[in-house]
């Protein structure tokens, strides 16, 4: 059996998208800053995209995700769900870090929210700025 070796991905971050860093390497997986797409589809899609071909390819080690978004919009809301969803599939080959800044509650609050709706475990980190 051939394992595919994935592309890493990486798109830098705009005053409305945050920060990218897909290392399929490593199992290393970032999302950082403000993500107020005006057009989520068009943003998010991609990323779903190699999420699902990674889930595909990747082999037996932990896959760690790093959620550090500051903040995000209702559209962007869906689409993090559903590019979340996509590694349910590795069970517990996966660890999701939900980060969130000191005092934040509402962020910290949003993550426990994404975590029952996925039924899947999250890690929660303080950090004073993300």
């Amino acid at each position: 059996m051939t394992i595919m070796k994935m592309k890493n991905l990486v798109i830098n971050s705009t005053n409305k998208t945050p920060k990218i860093d897909f290392n399929a390497e490593i199992g290393i997986i970032e999302i950082k800053g403000v993500s107020i797409a005006e057009d989520a589809n068009k943003f998010y899609s991609p990323l779903i995209d190699w999420a699902e071909r990674y889930v595909k390819t990747t082999g037996l080690f932990l896959t760690t995700i790093k959620i550090k978004i500051i903040y995000f919009n209702t559209s962007t809301s869906d689409y993090l769900i559903n590019f979340l969803k996509t590694f349910k599939k590795l069970g517990d080959k996966v660890s999701i870090e939900w980060y969130y800044e000191t005092e934040d509650d509402d962020m910290k609050e949003t993550g426990t929210h994404f975590e029952n709706i996925l039924e899947m475990k999250f890690h929660y980190i303080e950090v004073d700025e993300i």
